[in-house]
C-alpha cells in the first residue's frame, strides 16, 4: 500500500465522492431466508421448520443404503453439514457380499441444504417459496429482480 501511495506523490488526482446507497445486492439464499422470515412473521410457522419443509418438498435428495452398523455415524456426519441436510429413514434390507455374508442395510433418503445447490436447483426451491408468499399476500421481488438474484447464484 505504501508503494502505491509513493507512486501518487506529486501527481494530480481527481476524487469523486458518492454517498453509498446502503442497499446490498441479495443472493438467492439470503433472499430465501428473507421470505421464510416474512412467512414466519405472518404466522405461517417457524422459518427453520419452513426451510426444512421446502427442502423436503422441492429440494435435492437421493435414496441411499449403508450397512446398519455404519448408519448412525453416516447420519451424524451428514447432518453436520447444515440445517437443510436431513435424513429420513425409509426401511431396511439385507445385502449379500462376495463372501456370502448377509449384511443388514439401512435405507434412507437424504436431503441436501440449499447452499450446495446449482442454479437450476436453487431456482426451483426459491420459486416454491415465492409462489407461497404470493398466495398469502406477502410482497416479493419482481420477476426481473428475481432473475438478477438468480444470476448472482455462484454454485454451478
Amino acid at each position: 500500500m505504501a508503494e502505491q501511495i509513493d507512486e501518487l506523490k506529486g501527481k494530480q488526482i481527481e476524487v469523486e465522492i458518492h454517498e453509498l446507497s446502503g442497499k446490498r445486492s441479495k443472493n438467492a439464499n439470503a433472499y430465501l431466508w428473507e421470505l421464510l422470515t416474512k412467512l414466519q412473521n405472518a404466522g405461517y410457522g417457524n422459518a427453520v421448520k419452513l426451510y426444512t419443509k421446502y427442502i423436503r418438498e422441492n429440494g435435492v435428495s437421493a435414496a441411499r443404503a449403508v450397512p446398519e452398523e455404519a448408519f448412525k455415524t453416516y447420519k451424524t456426519s451428514f447432518l453436520d453439514e447444515g440445517i437443510g441436510f436431513q435424513i429420513e429413514r425409509t426401511g431396511e434390507n439385507t445385502w449379500t457380499n462376495e463372501n456370502g455374508e448377509e449384511i443388514r442395510m439401512a435405507e434412507f433418503v437424504q436431503y441436501y441444504g440449499s447452499h450446495v445447490y446449482n442454479k437450476k436447483q436453487m431456482e426451483r426451491l426459491l420459486d416454491a417459496v415465492v409462489q407461497d408468499c404470493k398466495a398469502v399476500g406477502i410482497q416479493t421481488e419482481t420477476p426481473e429482480e428475481l432473475a438478477q438474484i438468480m444470476d448472482s447464484w455462484e454454485r454451478q
